[in-house]
């Protein structure tokens, strides 16, 4: 698995990709950067499978839909995101599969109504649940 974080400021993005079929996924990615991480998925000659907002997001607008219209990805958010957008909903123990990483979603309210936090194979993406050095709200 490649893991790389793609944002150098607050907002973190997040691009997970398969070493064997080089699908991936973005995670948390901001509206102002989309042309960035189309520019990184050509140059790599990755196939971006997914777009996932771990909840909606008040500090940033989502990069999330227009990577959906330009790529195609399966745009993914809880089932309890107030967003029409959405391609697919998970709920707590939805799993998805990237190119044989297994991604599962755990419900984790509290930061807004629709947080989720994803548990990869050796990590986990909390979202705003969690800060380096913090808690959300």
């Amino acid at each position: 698995m490649i893991f790389e974080q793609l944002n150098p400021d607050e907002c973190r993005t997040y691009l997970i990709v398969s070493e064997d079929t080089k699908d991936a996924v973005i995670v948390d990615p901001v509206f102002d950067e989309v042309e960035n991480y189309i520019g990184t998925i050509e140059k790599k000659g990755l196939s971006l499978k997914y777009v996932i907002d771990t909840h909606t997001h008040a500090d940033h607008i989502s990069g999330a839909r227009a990577l959906n219209d330009r790529t195609g990805a399966k745009y993914i958010m809880h089932k309890n995101a107030p967003l029409k957008c959405v391609d697919l909903r998970v709920d707590e123990g939805d799993k998805i599969d990237v190119g044989g990483i297994p991604i599962e979603f755990i419900y984790t309210p509290g930061h807004t109504k629709d947080s989720m936090t994803l548990l990869l194979p050796d990590r986990i993406l909390t979202g705003d649940v969690l800060f380096i050095g913090g808690a959300g709200r």
